[in-house]
């Protein structure tokens, strides 16, 4: 198993350090920066209707968590606001993208 883990000022080059052995597994850890979430800078976040009205919804960007909802097809709908989802373990979704 290699563990990968965020150490931003690392670029990885010294490889893997050995963690941990038993008779049938080995664990590694590899420090890279490589591993860290990317950085997404704030932005201002508002839409308009068509009578012109202005809604800021700076307060709804999340870069903790997602916004998550069950349609009624069965599938999980994750979406963040303004901004792209924060990563998902295990999910195939693009690391730009702002809805999977």
């Amino acid at each position: 198993l290699i563990k990968f883990r965020c150490a931003p000022g690392l670029d990885g080059l010294d490889g893997p350090r050995h963690v941990f052995s038993d008779d049938c597994s080995h664990e590694f850890e590899w420090a890279t920066k490589l591993a860290c979430q990317p950085k997404h800078e704030a932005i201002d976040c508002a839409v308009s209707d068509p009578d012109g009205n202005m809604y800021d919804l700076t307060r709804l960007v999340n870069p903790e968590a997602n916004y998550e909802t069950a349609g009624d097809d069965g599938f999980l709908y994750v979406i963040n606001v303004c901004r792209p989802i924060v990563p998902i373990t295990g999910s195939t979704c693009h690391l730009d993208a702002a809805a999977c």
